[in-house]
């Protein structure tokens, strides 16, 4: 058959209609035709037309052979039985609104969530070959931090790895940039070689040549795509224009394509990255301050560039003079695919929420399964008789399927509108919740769509065909609703089971959810060490040629101070260089005093940091013992510093560590000691989760270096709203080339750090609901048909003197039964959960007995409520009614 042939026989299917009056009208003017020929021979008319139709043969019947020969027989069918499919939906609705309901949720929720796997964990980087691109990170397992980040002397040694074609370093940071008006902008300053390792090439003009990439000769940017349509309009011009970039003058020198992003980092301008002599020293080996990438050499793998760089570490190490010291902290470089790196901190929590979808996905396919043998066991009379009558099965098959194949395509069409609408919104979810550059590009990609539309609608055709099939049985059919007969015992317990089946998963969704509402529970009610209320927060960053000298940057950080405590409603006003809880602190080990480390032991790292003004009482950091750090330690001859109540504790846990000394790093002869003046309270310095406080120490601001930016914690009783507004005026009546940046309040910062947590969380109570929803869904069904088909026997019953209550008692009493078989069904599997997501959870172990008699709890009431309905239908039957029914 050719293709022309196949698509009129299509077309004459979607077109019957017209066809149909078309051979009508055809066989009309042929038998009017033959009648004028009779009558031209002489005939009367009603002869004439006697005779036409004789000599014709039967209209019908010539009718029906022109179908066959322009249609598919089969396609013709099914057209048909589809129309009657859709009819009958509207029939029994009772059956097709939650057949569809329950398709529309279990595809909605899997394509959303497989799009945002997808998107972050799947999608490739939009880099040629990106998986030969790989992030080389210092790890140093014996601390109680890990570094990721490897520094100027690793990035040169790197270059030497035969499995690296080529190596790039880079680090991400910000300038004011003033284009007709002060902006801080995010800034990547790359090494050359950058963009040769992600293989990109500028949109217009080039990137940095080897030159550039020394100081003093950096002054050129690239711009990126963004940048350059917000600020130049687009303008092919713009290259070869100056812009000023912390008052410096810089020449654009290209513009990236308008699809290049580099993951987790959103950088409006590209500049070249440069080295000071200091930074090249070999003391400097384990200064980890830059991120290191490389593209593999063809040819080989990941596990080869891993062995050549633990060769080399070990070649290094032996004229490192901080060797011993890296050795005890168990130093090592590991190489991991650029990707991978990007989404490890949260794959964890996206593969739990893509296990929940599949239990989702069972949930929802026992359910349909239930619901189908309901829906058919209804109809196997009707099928039966049809099957009597000389129906094959089929084209009773074909009924079946058009009626499946009905549903499961309005579920599919609800499904996807839903999803396609939630996922619109997913560009403004909190940038820290998935890395940045992921989030814009969620959509339904057609991969996933393809997969996602598959299993949905091939499980919602197979299991209510599989089903309906056995339903097509005459004895069976035809005793299906006779007076005495009910379901078999075997169907009975089918149904059970699936329901069982239903309370099961749900009871392993709920558990898994209560653990981590648990989980997350523990977490808010975390003491940080600090009052967060009250507090606004804001960061400064010096730019390099204003405050090139300490003593402007001191000066500037003595004015702000003085500038914020004029303000209405102010009460205590620091700085600092990091924040607590954040993760935003400095850590290095610190030597102290007559406490040398010995060859072999662990090394201990300790956040450390710069503070000045009323930092602690701002923050409301309590006084332990001794006295905090003044503004006068600043100008003292004398080093001070403060340390925090786990670190005196770690090293003096009998005496006073007051008056003991202590250096940053190793120890300097140049570099007098700090001596302790203070034991303040223990604050969470990387998150609310901190297991183990690894010890602060805190000295005043002017030592040893002052900072080139800082943070500002303000406590004050005026409403945001206003306080911000005048912190902004106050900065530019200072320096109005110097923008206040990253202005928050210090409990939405804290909010931010469980960020994840609270939107895995959320997204686990919506599968929960949704599942308990289908399980309830399940057992009313079922015991809804239960009622149904028992009515007669429950009229007996009443007949004879059972009381209403007792009635309603046995249903209720079944409804509690299936539910807590299947919660009990569901506990090892909720506890093998549990313990392959510990490392999600904070203070709460697999076996919490809260987290899981409280979903056996709620899985009774909801059983309970499910149950309650058709038990009282029952309770209500009429027993005269009941028994006079045929």
């Amino acid at each position: 058959m050719s293709p022309r042939q196949i698509l009129l026989r299509c077309v004459a299917v979607l077109r019957r209609r017209r066809k149909e009056d078309e051979m009508a009208e055809e066989l009309r003017q042929h038998l009017e035709l033959r009648i004028e020929r009779n009558i031209a021979a002489g005939m009367p008319p009603a002869e004439a037309r006697y005779a036409a139709i004789r000599a014709f043969g039967g209209l019908e019947q010539i009718k029906e052979r022109c179908r066959d020969e322009r249609e598919w027989v089969s396609l013709r069918m099914l057209t048909g039985e589809a129309w009657s499919a859709i009819r009958a939906g509207f029939r029994t609705r009772r059956y097709s609104v939650p057949m569809i309901g329950t398709i529309s949720l279990c595809l909605a929720a899997m394509a959303t969530i497989s799009s945002v796997l997808y998107a972050v964990l799947l999608h490739p980087l939009p880099f040629p070959d990106a998986d030969r691109i790989v992030i080389t990170c210092n790890l140093y397992p014996k601390l109680a931090v890990e570094h990721v980040r490897s520094s100027v002397f690793n990035y040169l040694e790197r270059q030497r790895v035969r499995a690296f074609s080529d190596v790039a370093a880079f680090r991400y940071v910000s300038g004011v940039v003033d284009t007709g008006g002060v902006k801080r902008v995010p800034i990547m300053r790359i090494t050359p070689s950058f963009f040769r390792v992600v293989d990109v090439q500028p949109l217009l003009g080039r990137g940095f040549t080897d030159d550039e990439a020394v100081l003093g000769h950096d002054n050129v940017v690239v711009l990126s795509y963004g940048f350059w349509r917000d600020h130049f309009a687009e303008d092919p011009a713009a290259v070869g224009r100056t812009i000023r970039i912390d008052d410096t003058p810089s020449t654009v020198i290209g513009v990236l394509p308008p699809d290049f992003r580099y993951p987790s980092m959103k950088a409006a301008l590209w500049a070249p990255l440069s080295f000071t002599g200091e930074e090249r020293r070999i003391l400097e080996r384990q200064d980890n301050s830059l991120d290191v990438i490389a593209r593999l050499r063809p040819g080989y793998s990941i596990a080869q560039a891993q062995t050549q760089l633990n060769t080399l570490n070990e070649l290094q190490l032996r004229d490192d003079p901080n060797a011993a010291l890296a050795r005890a902290a168990g130093y090592c470089t590991v190489v991991t695919k650029l990707g991978d790196d990007t989404t490890s901190s949260v794959r964890p929590a996206l593969t739990l929420l893509g296990g929940g979808i599949l239990l989702l996905l069972a949930t929802g396919t026992v359910n349909l399964a239930n619901l189908t043998l309901v829906r058919f066991t209804t109809q196997a009379k009707e099928f039966a008789i049809r099957h009597a009558l000389g129906a094959p099965r089929s084209v009773l098959a074909c009924r079946i399927l058009a009626q499946t194949v009905s549903v499961s395509l309005g579920g599919a069409l609800f499904g996807l509108i839903a999803s396609a609408c939630f996922l619109r919104v997913m560009p403004t979810i909190d940038a820290l919740v998935l890395p940045i550059g992921t989030v814009p590009h969620i959509g339904v990609p057609i991969a996933v769509l393809s997969v996602v539309f598959g299993i949905a609608i091939g499980i919602t055709i197979a299991i209510p065909a599989l089903s309906a099939l056995q339903q097509i049985s005459v004895e069976a059919g035809l005793r299906a609703e006779s007076h005495s007969g009910t379901a078999s015992r075997s169907l009975q317990r089918f149904r059970h089971a699936l329901v069982v089946g239903q309370f099961a998963l749900a009871f392993v969704v709920l558990a898994s959810s209560s653990h981590l509402a648990l989980s997350l529970k523990n977490v808010l009610s975390v003491n940080p060490g600090f009052d967060p209320h009250d507090i606004m927060t804001t960061s400064v960053d010096f730019g390099w040629n204003q405050y090139r000298r300490e003593s402007s940057r001191l000066d500037f950080g003595q004015r702000w101070l003085a500038a914020v405590r004029a303000l209405p409603g102010v009460s205590a006003v620091g700085v600092g260089t990091s924040l607590p809880v954040v993760g935003e602190c400095g850590n290095t080990n610190l030597t102290i005093e007559g406490r040398p480390v010995a060859a072999g032991d662990r090394v201990n790292t300790h956040s450390y940091s710069a503070v000045s003004g009323d930092y602690f009482a701002a923050l409301r950091i309590p006084l332990i013992a001794g006295r905090y750090i003044t503004e006068a330690d600043a100008t003292s001859t004398t080093r001070v510093c403060v340390v925090d109540e786990g670190f005196a504790r770690r090293y003096w846990p009998d005496g006073n560590a007051l008056g003991h000394r202590l250096w940053i790093g190793d120890p300097d002869e140049k570099e007098p000691p700090f001596t302790i003046v203070g034991i303040v309270g223990t604050v969470k310095q990387l998150g609310l989760t901190e297991r183990e406080p690894r010890g602060a120490m805190y000295y005043p601001f002017v030592h040893p270096l002052t900072p080139w930016g800082f943070y500002t914690v303000i406590r004050s009783t005026q409403p945001d709203a206003t306080l911000v507004p005048m912190l902004r005026e106050a900065a530019r009546q200072l320096d109005p080339r110097l923008p206040l940046d990253d202005v928050k309040s210090m409990a939405e910062r804290v909010s931010e750090t469980t960020a994840l947590s609270r939107l895995v969380l959320s997204v686990a109570a919506a599968l929960s609901a949704v599942t308990l929803f289908l399980a309830a869904l399940g057992l009313f069904t079922v015991i809804s048909y239960i009622v149904a088909q028992r009515e007669r026997e429950i009229g007996v019953r009443m007949a004879l003197g059972a009381p209403h209550i007792a009635i309603a008692t046995l249903f209720l009493r079944l409804g509690m039964t299936l539910a807590l078989a299947g919660a009990t069904i569901g506990i090892p599997v909720a506890l093998w959960v549990a313990s392959a997501i510990r490392h999600l959870l904070f203070n709460v172990s697999p076996f919490d007995l809260g987290a899981l008699v409280l979903p056996a709890l709620l899985l009774t009431a909801i059983a309970v409520i499910a149950a309650a309905l058709p038990a009282r239908r029952a309770s209500r039957v009429d027993p005269i009614i009941a028994l006079r029914t045929e």
